[in-house]
């Protein structure tokens, strides 16, 4: 391995303990066919990859990264959710309008890796090699049109490989810290950022020493870094509580609205925050909701009010109704505000791609505009909803709002607290 493969799979086995570096030895141990084995020795590595990935997904489920990919978090998520689709697996939309399959997850046994193996074992029966991606990506998106896509967890190229193979150039950019920084930002919920290993050799990078891996001015090298920055990075003590609301974008927050919060945070013995520095550089106030545990995670409890909410003085203290352990929130469907159908139509697709069964509408579909919750123990959900947040076909307040909070919510089943809406 160069070293900034050996890097790679350092940085893998960090973010994902469970992470296993298989060499020829475990392929043949852990049971691929006799024939098949022999077959693909003759095959180009990727082809061999490709048929060993698919094996392995088949047989035994989990998850499959090519080792030429730097992660920013950890996978749990990303295979959790594979596992509860319909079809389960999880990909990404590649180039070329192709499914890719160097990131990928399956259920064990899941019908579209078996149809994916039986491709590979037809090329193996015939005895050739195989067109260059005959046993990947090329039967891999037929088997995803003939089942549905609408059945695969497919996040957009984007968050899987943020500089795609052919633009690989970008990786040897030179440039200030900041620079590097400011691009990166433009990428917060990539899994990893795939790399292209080939290209790479032929840009030299293959001569890099560990040393220039991580301390170089080029793209590149940031993104390692950044990689072991979030690796590390600590979260600041969590202490006390916090009323608080967003206004990121100077959209505006009238003055007695603002006044009858800091008198509610006063009245319950928190700190009033208006959170007024966006995560991102773009302005999408959804996601920065979706990021309330990232905002507030220097807190034990937070009580979440939109900036369009006005506290009436004799409002009851919302931290004494809700129990630490527990996420509170007023359902959306309420007199004079009824959408259930709107809603359900909307929703019933993405609850089947998350294998969820149903959800009652009247209280578990919640109204994200008044919120009670634990930014440390209710991470997980926050998590969950920034990792679908790419995957809606509708995309409104529906979906991506309060309905991605909703899904995370049946997904972890932490105790809940449903708000009267009066």
């Amino acid at each position: 391995m160069p070293p900034y493969i050996r890097l790679c799979a350092d940085l893998w086995a960090a973010y994902y303990p469970g992470t296993v570096l298989l060499g020829p030895n475990d392929i043949v141990s852990m049971g691929i066919p006799q024939d098949v084995w022999e077959a693909i020795q003759h095959w180009h590595v990727a082809q061999r990859s490709d048929a060993i990935r698919c094996f392995l997904l088949w047989r035994y489920g989990g998850m499959w990264c090519d080792i030429d990919c730097i992660p920013m978090r950890s996978v749990d998520i990303f295979i959790d959710l594979a596992k509860r689709c319909p079809a389960g697996v999880a990909a990404y939309d590649s180039t070329d309008r192709t499914i890719g399959v160097g990131c990928i997850a399956a259920r064990e046994g899941a019908e579209a890796i078996e149809r994916w193996w039986n491709a590979i074992l037809q090329v193996v029966r015939d005895g050739r090699s195989p067109r260059w991606l005959e046993v990947s990506t090329e039967p891999f998106t037929r088997i995803v049109a003939d089942l549905g896509s609408e059945n695969f967890l497919l996040w957009p190229l984007a968050h899987i490989s943020p500089v795609p193979w052919n633009q690989t150039e970008r990786f040897l950019e030179q440039g200030e810290e900041a620079k590097h920084r400011e691009f990166m930002r433009g990428f917060p919920a990539a899994w990893c950022w795939m790399l292209c290993n080939h290209k790479l050799k032929d840009l030299g990078v293959w001569a890099w020493s560990r040393q220039e891996c991580l301390r170089s001015n080029r793209l590149l090298s940031a993104v390692f870094r950044e990689s072991l920055r979030r690796l590390h990075e600590k979260q600041p003590p969590a202490r006390g509580r916090a009323l608080a609301t967003l206004n990121v974008h100077g959209d505006g927050l009238p003055h007695n609205f603002r006044q009858s919060m800091r008198a509610a945070a006063e009245r319950w013995g928190a700190e009033f925050v208006e959170i007024t520095t966006p995560i991102v550089s773009w302005q999408d106030p959804f996601w920065e909701k979706l990021n309330l545990d990232r905002h507030l995670a220097m807190y034990e409890q937070v009580v979440y009010i939109d900036r369009d909410v006005v506290i009436r003085s004799d409002c009851p203290n919302l931290f004494e109704l809700v129990p630490e352990k527990a996420f509170a929130a007023a359902p959306s469907e309420q007199e004079g505000h009824s959408f259930r159908r709107d809603i359900e139509d909307t929703m019933a697709p993405f609850l089947r791609l998350c294998g969820i069964d149903y959800m009652v509408w009247e209280t578990e579909y919640l109204n994200s505009g008044v919120m009670v919750f634990s930014p440390r123990r209710h991470a997980k959900i926050f998590e969950i909803a920034r990792a679908l947040h790419p995957i809606p076909w509708v995309r409104n307040w529906i979906t991506v709002d309060q309905g991605l909070l909703a899904l995370a919510l049946k997904i972890v089943e932490p105790p809940r607290v449903f708000l009267p809406p009066t």
